[in-house]
């Protein structure tokens, strides 16, 4: 990705804006799965050739700050912390990287930031996707998830829209807890494994298949 700096902003922003995933073969992150294969394909074949500017990446990298923060805390004994999993699905390699877990409460933790409005209106299904995902991940290895929970940080909660909006989050962070069921565990397992496959059927065709492919509404 090309990273440009058109309002001079200070260089600890640029730095942190250029520290970029590095891409491996037949590797996928759990983000850009959930993303969907379309725009995955895309932004990979692609990557050294997007642009875009620290200024619009602000909030991208108030997050990477809080998360910088947070991973410095020492864990407790049941607890690792900010950890890559890797498995295979298939031909490839599924990546992704959880927060937190707690082995004594078989319970894993992500901390997200984001606006009020996604609390108030109470948007999770992404979140409780990633979280599940994440979960399937640990326990294939032999790390039982019983629940799993978001720390969300609202960036623009207003303490005067709290005291006087009766459905205004009171406080400007909030733990959303998902519980999860075998069916769960299932349902997602075939999810990947029909990305995967989606993924593979891509790279076997054409140069013009792919181009239909990608621009398939219905895919």
């Amino acid at each position: 990705m090309i990273i440009t700096n058109k309002l001079g902003l200070p260089k600890p922003l640029v730095d942190i804006a250029q520290s970029d995933y590095k891409y491996a073969p037949n590797e996928y992150r759990v983000t850009s799965l959930l993303k969907g294969i379309r725009e995955t394909i895309l932004e990979r074949r692609h990557h050294s050739e997007i642009e875009q500017d620290v200024s619009d990446m602000i909030w991208l990298l108030f997050g990477t700050a809080v998360h910088s923060v947070l991973e410095k805390h020492q864990e407790g004994d049941n607890e690792i912390k900010e950890a890559r999993l890797k498995i295979p699905i298939g031909d490839y390699t599924l990546s992704g990287q959880f927060d937190l877990y707690n082995a004594e409460t078989k319970t894993v933790t992500d901390y997200k930031t984001c606006s009020v409005w996604k609390v108030i209106y109470g948007e999770y299904e992404d979140w409780r996707r990633q979280l599940l995902i994440y979960s399937y991940m640990l326990q294939s290895i032999g790390f039982p998830v019983e629940k799993a929970e978001i720390i969300a940080l609202m960036k623009d909660h207003s303490k005067s829209q709290a005291k006087i909006k009766a459905d205004y989050p009171k406080q400007p962070v909030r733990k959303i807890t998902f519980t999860f069921t075998e069916k769960d565990f299932a349902e997602i397992e075939s999810w990947l494994h029909q990305g995967v496959f989606r993924l593979w059927l891509f790279l076997q065709t054409s140069d013009e298949a792919s181009s239909q492919f990608l621009h398939n509404p219905f895919l």
